[in-house]
């Protein structure tokens, strides 16, 4: 993913460039993008903003994801290993003593 990061870049840079302002009558206002394919008139769009930040926040993963493996990479670390799941599975099928205070007895006080 390397070789594309200018095009990831010059693309956060339009969409930086690109927002679209609405004021509402209320005195509110709006923020969010608007596809160049429509004409420039009118607010933003739901589906075009919803775009827009999904592509911003894949942008951040992976320039996290990148600069993490740097880092790791600079200073001599490794990844984290893959979280171990089984005990977990194994302590959701025990068997809990009897009286430890589950349902299933007589109702008493």
């Amino acid at each position: 993913m390397r070789p594309h990061l200018g095009a990831v870049a010059s693309h956060t840079a339009w969409l930086a460039s690109h927002v679209v302002e609405e004021l509402l009558p209320t005195g509110g206002r709006l923020m969010g993008w608007r596809s160049s394919h429509l004409p420039p008139e009118g607010g933003p769009l739901g589906w075009c903003t919803a775009q827009a930040v999904r592509c911003a926040a894949r942008s951040r993963a992976l320039v996290r994801t990148l600069l993490c493996a740097d880092v790791l990479a600079e200073l001599g670390g490794r990844p984290a290993s893959a979280r171990d799941l089984r005990p977990w599975s194994r302590l959701l099928d025990s068997d809990l003593p009897g009286g430890a205070g589950g349902g299933g007895g007589a109702a008493g006080g």
